[in-house]
Order: C-alpha cells, then structure tokens, then sequence
C-alpha cells in the first residue's frame, strides 16, 4: 500500500510511525514458495535451508574408552530441510510496489557492483517456487 492520505492541504505533512509487533523477528530466506489465491491475492511463502539435524545419535566407544560420533550413527532424515518461516499474504497492488522496490534495490545493488549475473540471466521466474 502506498502510504498517502487525501487532503484538501497539498503541503500538510503525515508521520507514520513503524512499530515492531511483538511477534517481529528478522527472518534469512534462502528461498520462495506462493503465487496467485482463489481470490486474486497472492501468497508468498519463505523458508531457510539447513542440513537435517539428527533425531537421535548412537556413539560407540573407542578403544581408549571415550564416546567417538564418527564411529557411530545418526537417525533422522537425510537432504535438506526447507525451514517455512513466514507466510506473506497481499493483493496486486501491494505485488507491484513490492515487485518496483525489489527492482530498486537490485538497481542500486548491481551499481555497487553486488550483482554477478546479468538482470536477463536470471532465469525463469514463472516458477512457483525460486531459489
């Protein structure tokens, strides 16, 4: 939403205060799951990747007595696990504002030389799910 407010005054000035809900956090995405709602909005799903951390470990002793992990074994699930953090919910209007600050943002990025590929080779973004 663009944060404007009707006026008969053209100069008078609004404050608008940012406050942190409780529930706020700083969230790394490593990468994205959505696209369009039965109801025209759009989700946006984002999730961080880590390696699987292990249900239960079985250590054996070594012959000196003490406990050595990489002689025993691991129980849980092998790959990646896609932790979901958050789920952003938002119509059009808000996609395009957000679609036009990401824009901004990689402009200034690749300006200070941040950006390694070319914009085009980006890949298809038609996808539901990005990385």
């Amino acid at each position: 939403m663009v944060l404007e407010m009707e006026t008969d005054e053209p100069n008078e000035e609004m404050k608008y205060h940012f406050v942190k809900s409780n529930a706020f956090k700083t969230i790394f995405c490593d990468g994205v799951f959505g696209g369009l709602r039965p109801d025209g909005n759009l989700h946006l799903t984002i999730y961080a990747e880590r390696p699987a951390i292990p249900q239960m470990i079985v250590m054996e002793r070594s012959s000196d007595g003490a406990l050595d992990e990489n002689r025993g074994k691991r129980v849980g699930k092998d790959g990646i696990v896609c932790d979901v953090e958050a789920s952003l919910l938002f119509d059009i209007d808000t996609a395009i504002e957000l679609y036009s600050w990401l824009q901004t943002q990689l402009d200034a990025a690749e300006q200070q030389g941040l950006v390694s590929k070319d914009k085009e080779d980006l890949g298809d973004t038609s996808a539901s799910t990005m990385r």
